[in-house]
């Protein structure tokens, strides 16, 4: 039973009432829309005060921020709209899906800013085109200011949400303003179709505030006692139900109905703030008695898992509205005012998300300071030098492969070896080859893989293998003897498969393997072992011919325009990856990923390229250029992939780093002046150690990394 699509059927939507990093990387998100299960998501300063201090998704980012010098205020900027746009890309299908019925994600103006109609405005203007999703809300207060900022964004085009809605009075003017808006637009020909809102109405706050009210007069023990008791927990449904009542009123009216003629959507009711806070009422209790056409249900997480396991679903939102209006009527005359009630409501929901907005600030700004102290005597020079290559547009030009970026005597053909700026994109097409192939290599028996290969065409193979623990993949770089008996002698020809890869197809080494192993095989064999190799290389290169010569199982020929220390997402290595079984459409996704934030638009702070590029920058020019790798031990080989991309492609006229790898951690004392760890971070074992080189002024760079 799927409670959320049988809710659907009647009419509304749930909305999840939460965000965070983790579920939308980890796929959570993108589940719940695909399970039929929410079909929006809101957020508001309070929710992201809980995301990012409760998570350690937003570390790296808020890392390369902050050591590039950026104040609290935008840093969170930033991370939020990360997080806003993100989450709209997953719900995005839904909205187009649905016709822009739902796939929403709520973003909320600074709560700093509700007393300023224009200030707010001026904000919910910079967050729509700050996010550029269509199928983003921007979230306004319905303060008294915030009702011609909300009138005006309408106006403009802008899907809104309003929200902090506690009075049916104030519900009211919400919905004129919408109308107002929409009215605008006609008067100036501009359409209607595209423009969203919805009017967020809180529930349960208005319980928690009356059952204040209604408990003294219990605890009074006087004539009223009784009656209170029977009315606890009863304002927030009754209120919501009139405002249904007021919502249908309206949107059947003749006016809307002349909008609605020219594409006009109904702003539907959103019952927020959806949470049991009495566990006395049950925990689906604003669920299960809010359901209605034309209406969406913003649920935090426990409280969508309680109504998906045990929710009631039923129209129950025009039910018994003589009752409601009776309910009410009945606080007033126990004396408690409803205006008074709900007005103190929205004063107190405007400053508990400032007050959260502030807090949020604060931690950043904390945390800022201590991730900024971890590049010591670096942390200075590193936005500096930021600023010069936003001036110089260096992520632009690399991207329109610029060769005035290098000097003259290599520019064009350093521009002919930027192929890998693609490679994630093309790596997503070559998936369904290359995962054939291994399908086939494993049908045949072939299950001891050993790749042939020196320098940048073997270590991201190497990398990958280790980091996965996958001892059946065998690398030999090398021309030792021993090294190469050991892995010989452990082999079984009749299961073994050699993969050959030299992009110039004329390395010493990997051809001399090849030879070897190609003997041994034909020896062993007694017939031409051509099945049990794969050759990667460049089109026509010497080992290209000889492998087809041969009849090698497979040649593939990887694009020219990509070195091979920068070849991991070409078949260098992805065949490797795909004979080991690892997700290959998950690697290249992962690499669009990280192409996508390095991007030739991506400001330099948020940019990882940028900013590592530029630390690396700082140490050379301070002197620290010996760069020592130290990592977690579940993916410290990575240093070793490292140390060759640095060394290969640094130490151009006379200017360069030196990496130093495979050296254990020492404490701050064992290392000189002219050196910057770089810490290779995945499970933090290091980090007490970290601790203490950044206390003792040793510049650290630290680099996020997941084993995965």
């Amino acid at each position: 039973m799927n409670r959320a699509r049988e809710l659907h059927a009647l009419g509304q939507s749930i909305w999840l009432d939460y965000i965070q990093r983790d579920m939308i990387e980890n796929g959570a998100l993108a589940q719940h829309v695909a399970d039929e299960i929410v079909r929006g998501v809101t957020s508001n300063p309070s929710i992201f005060e809980q995301a990012i201090t409760g998570s350690d998704a937003y570390r790296r980012d808020l890392r390369m921020m902050a050591q590039a010098g950026w104040p609290a205020e935008r840093i969170l900027d930033r991370l939020v709209i990360d997080d806003i746009r993100a989450a709209a890309d997953v719900l995005l299908r839904l909205y187009e899906a649905t016709n822009g019925e739902d796939g929403y994600v709520s973003i909320e103006v600074n709560p700093e800013l509700a007393r300023d109609s224009e200030g707010t405005l001026r904000e919910a203007r910079r967050l729509w085109d700050a996010v550029n999703r269509p199928n983003v809300m921007v979230k306004i207060p319905a303060t008294r200011e915030g009702l011609p900022a909300i009138e005006a964004a309408v106006a403009d085009g802008l899907n809104i949400n309003v929200t902090l809605i506690f009075s049916l009075d104030r519900y009211g003017e919400v919905m004129e303003a919408y109308l107002r808006g929409l009215e605008a637009r006609v008067q100036r020909g501009q359409a209607l179709h595209h423009v969203a809102s919805v009017a967020s109405f809180f529930v349960s706050r208005v319980d928690t505030a009356v059952d204040a009210r209604l408990q003294e007069i219990m605890r009074s023990e006087g004539p009223e006692a009784e009656r209170a008791a029977s009315l606890m927990g009863k304002a927030g449904i009754a209120n919501a139900k009139l405002a249904y009542a007021q919502f249908k009123a309206v949107f059947e009216g003749v006016r809307f109905q002349r909008l609605a003629a020219q594409g006009a959507r109904v702003q539907r009711p959103l019952w927020a703030s959806t949470g049991t806070k009495n566990p006395a009422y049950g925990d689906t209790y604003y669920v299960d008695n809010l359901i209605g056409p034309q209406t969406v249900n913003t649920i935090p997480q426990h409280t969508l898992e309680a109504f998906l396991d045990h929710g009631r679903v039923e129209l129950t939102l025009e039910q018994d509205l003589s009752a409601s209006r009776a309910q009410l009527g009945a606080l007033e005359s126990l004396g408690i005012d409803m205006q008074e009630v709900t007005d103190r409501l929205e004063r107190e929901g405007v400053e508990k998300f400032a007050r959260a907005y502030r807090s949020l600030l604060g931690t950043i700004e904390a945390q800022s300071a201590v991730l900024r102290r971890e590049l010591g005597p670096l942390s200075q020079s590193v936005p500096e030098i930021l600023g010069m290559l936003k001036e110089r547009q260096v992520a632009r030009r690399i991207w329109r492969r610029d060769a005035s970026l290098w000097p003259a005597s290599a520019g064009e053909a350093a521009t002919e070896r930027l192929g890998w700026l693609t490679s994630p994109d093309e790596a997503l097409d070559r998936t369904p080859t290359l995962e054939s192939i291994a399908v086939e290599v494993h049908a045949a028996g072939l299950d001891q893989i050993v790749l042939l290969g020196m320098g940048g065409s073997s270590l991201a193979a190497y990398v990958l293998a280790s980091a996965q623990g996958r001892p059946e993949l065998s690398v030999l770089d090398t021309s030792d003897p021993e090294t190469i008996w050991e892995v010989q002698k452990r082999l079984e020809p009749e299961r073994a498969l050699f993969l050959a890869a030299s992009k110039s197809g004329t390395t010493t080494e990997t051809r001399a393997l090849l030879d070897h192993f190609w003997a041994w095989m034909e020896e062993a064999l007694g017939r031409s072992p051509g099945d049990h190799f794969i050759a990667i290389t460049d089109a026509g290169t010497p080992l290209d011919a000889l492998s087809r010569e041969r009849a090698f199982r497979e040649v593939l020929n990887p694009p020219s325009d990509v070195g091979g220390r920068y070849a991991a997402l070409t078949e260098f290595g992805l065949m490797p990856a795909a004979l080991l079984g690892l997700p290959l459409g998950e690697i290249a996704q992962g690499g669009a990923e990280l192409a996508r934030r390095c991007g030739p638009q991506v400001e330099g702070p948020a940019n990882p390229g940028l900013v590592l590029g530029a630390c690396l920058a700082a140490a050379h020019d301070s002197g620290r250029d010996r760069l020592t790798f130290v990592g977690d031990p579940e993916i410290e080989t990575f240093a070793l992939w490292a140390e060759q991309l640095i060394a290969e492609s640094s130490g151009k006229q006379g200017r360069g780093l030196t990496p130093i790898v495979a050296e254990p951690p020492g404490s701050a004392g064992a290392y000189g002046q002219d050196r910057t760890i770089v810490y290779l971070r995945s499970s933090g074992e290091l980090d007490r150690r970290m601790g203490g080189w950044v206390k003792a002024g040793l510049p650290v760079i630290v680099m996020e990394m997941s084993p995965g």
